[in-house]
C-alpha cells in the first residue's frame, strides 16, 4: 500500500466525518454524531437513564 493509497483511505474517512458532524446536520438531516440518534444509543447530555439510576439504588426524588 503506498502513500497515495494511504491518503485516499484517510482522505475518506475525514470527508465521511465531516458529512456526519457538521455538513449532514446543517442541511437538516438528524446523525448520530449530531446526536439525533433516539433512545440512549447517543446522548448529549448527562442526565441518568433509568438503567444507570437502577444501577446505582437510588432514585431521584421525582420517582421516589
Amino acid at each position: 500500500m503506498g502513500l497515495k493509497d494511504f491518503g485516499l483511505v484517510v482522505g475518506v474517512f475525514v470527508l465521511w466525518f465531516a458529512l456526519n458532524r457538521w455538513v449532514l446536520p446543517w442541511m437538516g438531516i438528524s446523525t448520530c454524531m449530531s446526536g439525533g440518534c433516539g433512545g440512549g444509543a447517543c446522548r448529549t447530555s448527562r442526565e441518568p437513564v433509568q438503567d444507570e439510576i437502577e444501577q446505582e439504588g437510588s432514585q431521584p426524588e421525582e420517582l421516589r
